[in-house]
């Protein structure tokens, strides 16, 4: 693996605050970022829903095509308004295939920032702390 920052291999060694983590919390946090990069049955389903809502999107997209089309083309308007609703029900597959998608997509990422914020939080913790015994002196 590269050890440039990606979108999948988040920078690890510098905090949003710009101070360098002791190197025992780097370690315990670089500890937890690689135990995010699951293997197993929980990555399996995070990568089976992403693909099921892009699925999903396009199963919807191709049933409001094609109630769209069938609704233009009938001559009664029963059929127009069933078609319509056909049309309906492919536009809601569609939006919910791209949220099924979406919080699939997020949820590795909003995993991330959430440890390296309790990390950073720590680090600032301690060094208040600090700060604070040395006034004391």
């Amino acid at each position: 693996m590269s050890d440039q920052p990606t979108a999948s291999n988040p920078p690890v060694d510098v905090p949003a605050s710009g101070a360098v983590m002791s190197s025992d919390r780097l370690t315990a946090f670089r500890s937890e970022v690689e135990s995010i990069k699951m293997g197993g049955k929980k990555a399996q389903l995070e990568g089976a829903g992403s693909i099921a809502g892009i699925a999903i999107v396009v199963v919807g997209i191709v049933v409001a095509i094609i109630g769209y089309s069938s609704a233009k083309n009938a001559g009664a308007i029963e059929e127009v308004h069933r078609n319509a609703i056909l049309g309906t029900i492919g536009v809601v597959l569609a939006v919910v295939g791209a949220l099924i998608w979406l919080r699939n997509s997020i949820t590795r990422h909003l995993r991330w920032w959430m440890i390296r914020n309790i990390y950073e939080q720590r680090e600032q913790t301690d060094r208040l702390i600090e700060a604070i015994r040395e006034g004391r002196k």
